[in-house]
């Protein structure tokens, strides 16, 4: 029942009463078509009094285009009457909604009497059959029912809340849940597009996760393994709006960004059903934070000529085992811009800006213990320079890394004619593939339990403008996202330091970056790497400020075994010691000790060998008092040297 009825007949003595009520529709789900037939909305007049009952059928027609309504009941019955009234409700639950700015309303009906031929009786709100007799009626329409003034165009305040539902987890680096709501009021402009800005480390985990194809998601029939939340809209004016839900999906690329989302609600009330409504939305990674941007298209405002009204929209993302908190306990915010929907032409969608704070919180719960490598290989030459590979891998359960600091061994200096050589910053943010040769001096591939495929890519020398280096930078892809690591490189005293200074707050299995010889190599090599003990001190900063410092060796591959030397025998006859010794390869080999003059045999080959050595005159009398000597031998390739130790009796 959405209305009361009133007829008054000179064949009664008294009225009629009754209602209006509005039926069951025709269609299911229903076209723009159907509404504008008037299969839509049928319409029922009951009345009663006297022992006389009347029931007139009839249905509403909308303009799809405009959402006016025309009301009409055909074939009523060939009776007199003086007046019918029909009152609809007022309140919450009114089935009709004043505009929402000012005008003067214009009503007209047109009533067909049976006297004319070929027609048909009718009494329809608007709507003008030829010959037959048309009246109007104005109402104005003001702000608050009492003649005041409306504003020139329609405010738009909207109201934004986002963060973790209650009983989801608030813990750093957990899996947990978000949701987003956006809200209007009454005579302000519609919700249309939406942008939400999530802060740096709460993101998605989509390994593993089905999306949905483009040309499913554009009609919302995507399968239920998409599925990553619940979308809720309330619609209608008044205190009381109509509450839908329905389902949000994962899905491929949409608008340039690497994924989307599909959000499908049912526009339906009750038997009343227009179909769903699909809104699509891009999903963007920052290249430098990995936090998201959450952009929609603009929302309906109405369907098939019936307007939605929409008081607020809720998103809920709660699949299990998706979102992950930040490992940072910062405060951050989730940011939202609002756009509005202007409802006459001329003017103009407002737009608004608000945020939510963010924190997460027991980061003390979390490791953070990092291994971090480093090595080289021993072949290098001045053309080609030095190679380094560096690799960083963590635990399940840790911060995630912030920043990393590493400062290289002086052996292996950064190579000037190679950083001359660096992309400029204009060139490098158009298009990489156009930097020099000689930028591209590495790569690096990063696996993260939050995709299906790793992040890898090369690594380029930068300049940006007077800075006296230029920066390393890793453009890392993978599944449509793209992600920038710069590096900061500084140079003092022939010592190369390089500082990552924001590294995403994402979980990283393991990081490996190569930087190989060549040409272009990056570095280059100071003496025989064989023959140094190379370390890079190396600090790494996690998300939640804990931080991990060590000397990392940088082992060198390639190097020839090192030598070795024994002393298979030794004895003493006459005046000399007759040595036996082994050694692994050739070079120059040195008996000598205390009581023993020094002997020396260059150039001598791998094997076994047979050296006298000469007893000095401590030697002698360490023999006449039967005691002992202490004979060392060493053995020198190259750069490397061993040497062994052994006591003899005299």
């Amino acid at each position: 029942q959405i209305g009361s009825a009133t007829i008054s007949s000179p064949l009664l003595a008294a009225p009629l009463e009754g209602r209006l009520y509005v039926g069951q529709p025709e269609c299911g789900p229903c076209s723009a078509q159907d509404a504008e037939d008037g299969r839509l909305f049928k319409l029922y007049i009951e009345a009663e009094g006297q022992g006389v009952r009347v029931k007139l059928p009839g249905r509403a027609s909308v303009n799809t285009a405009t959402g006016r309504l025309t009301a009409s009941f055909q074939n009523n019955p060939q009776l007199p009457f003086q007046s019918l009234q029909l009152k609809l409700k007022n309140g919450p639950r009114a089935p009709l909604a004043n505009p929402q700015y000012c005008q003067s309303l214009t009503s007209a009906a047109t009533f067909t009497p049976w006297s004319l031929a070929g027609s048909l009786g009718e009494a329809a709100i608007l709507g003008t059959p030829a010959a037959t007799p048309t009246y109007t009626s104005s109402q104005p329409v003001d702000l608050d029912g009492a003649g005041s003034a409306c504003p020139a165009s329609l405010p738009f305040a909207p109201g934004f809340r986002a963060g973790t539902p209650a009983g989801a987890s608030t813990a750093a680096g957990r899996h947990s849940e978000l949701e987003v709501v956006f809200e209007r009021h009454d005579r302000e402009q519609g919700l249309s597009r939406t942008t939400v800005r999530t802060p740096p480390g709460l993101i998605g985990e989509i390994a593993g996760l089905r999306r949905c194809a483009a040309a499913r998601a554009a009609s919302g029939a995507c399968p239920a393994a998409s599925q990553i939340g619940v979308a809720s809209a309330a619609a209608g004016s008044g205190p009381e709006p109509y509450v839908v839900s329905g389902p949000v999906y994962l899905t491929d690329g949409y608008a340039g960004a690497p994924f989307g989302l599909a959000i499908v609600v049912p526009a339906q009330a009750g038997p009343f059903d227009l179909g769903d409504v699909v809104v699509r939305a891009s999903i963007a990674v920052d290249p430098t934070t990995a936090a998201l941007t959450i952009a929609s298209d603009p929302l309906p405002q109405s369907r098939d000529g019936v307007p939605f009204r929409l008081k607020w929209v809720s998103v809920k993302v709660n699949r299990p085992e998706f979102m992950v908190n930040p490992t940072s306990c910062a405060n951050q915010s989730i940011a939202a811009t609002i756009e509005g929907a202007p409802v006459r032409g001329g003017e103009g969608a407002k737009s608004a800006t608000d945020s939510a704070p963010f924190t997460v919180g027991a980061c003390g719960e979390l490791s953070f213990k990092p291994t971090f490598t480093a090595s080289t290989e021993a072949g290098t030459s001045k053309a080609n320079g030095a190679s380094l590979r560096v690799g960083i891998s963590m635990p399940s359960g840790s911060s995630n890394v912030r920043q990393l600091e590493v400062q290289l061994p002086t052996a292996l200096p950064s190579r000037l004619t190679t950083l001359q050589k660096a992309c400029t910053e204009k060139q490098f943010a158009a298009d990489p593939g156009g930097c020099p040769e000689g930028s591209l001096v590495g790569g690096a591939i990063a696996r993260t339990p939050l995709l299906d495929v790793p992040l890898q890519g090369p690594a380029y020398l930068v300049s940006h403008g007077g800075a006296a280096f230029p920066d390393l930078v890793f453009l890392l892809r993978g599944e449509g996202i793209e992600i920038e690591l710069v590096g900061h490189t500084n140079i003092r005293r022939g010592i190369t330091y390089s500082k990552f200074e924001t590294v995403p707050d994402a979980p990283i299995e393991s990081f490996q970056a190569s930087f190989p010889e060549g040409p272009h190599s990056v570095l280059a090599a100071n003496g025989n790497l064989c023959a140094q003990s190379l370390v890079a001190p190396t600090k790494i900063v996690a998300q939640d400020n804990a931080s991990f410092e060590q000397r990392t060796p940088v082992t060198v591959s390639g190097c020839p075994p090192s030598p070795s030397v024994t002393i298979a025998g030794a004895r003493v006859k006459g005046s000399r010691l007759l040595v036996t010794v082994r050694t692994s390869a050739g070079g120059t080999l040195t008996l000598a000790g205390r009581g023993l003059r020094t002997t020396v045999r260059r150039d001598l080959k791998a094997g076994t060998h047979r050296i006298a050595v000469r007893l000095g005159p401590q030697g002698i009398a360490a023999k006449r008092r039967h005691r002992r000597l202490m004979l060392s031998a060493r053995l020198a390739v190259g750069a490397q040297h061993a040497s062994r130790t052994r006591a003899v009796r005299a």
